[in-house]
C-alpha cells in the first residue's frame, strides 16, 4: 500500500509488532526494530531500532543477524 492510507494501516500494525517483540517473536521483533530505524510510521529512534534488531538476532533471526553488520 502506498500513500496516506498505507501509512495509516502500517501505524495500526505497530501495537502488534510491539506485542510480538514483548513475546520474543524474532520476526515481529525484527520488524518492530525496522520500523524504528525507518522512522516512517513511528518516531525515528536508531538506538532502539538497533537494540531490537540485535534482540531479534539473539532470538534466532538470520535476517536480523545479517543486518547487524550494516548497522554497526
Amino acid at each position: 500500500m502506498n500513500g496516506k492510507l498505507g501509512d495509516e494501516m502500517k501505524k495500526d500494525g505497530i501495537p502488534f509488532l510491539e506485542k510480538a517483540a514483548e513475546a520474543n517473536d524474532p520476526y515481529g521483533t525484527l520488524n518492530f526494530g525496522l520500523a524504528y530505524l525507518s522512522g516512517t510510521v513511528i518516531a525515528l529512534d536508531r538506538e532502539k531500532g538497533k537494540a531490537l534488531v540485535k534482540k531479534a538476532a539473539d532470538l534466532g533471526s538470520d535476517d536480523a543477524a545479517s543486518m547487524l553488520e550494516s548497522l554497526a
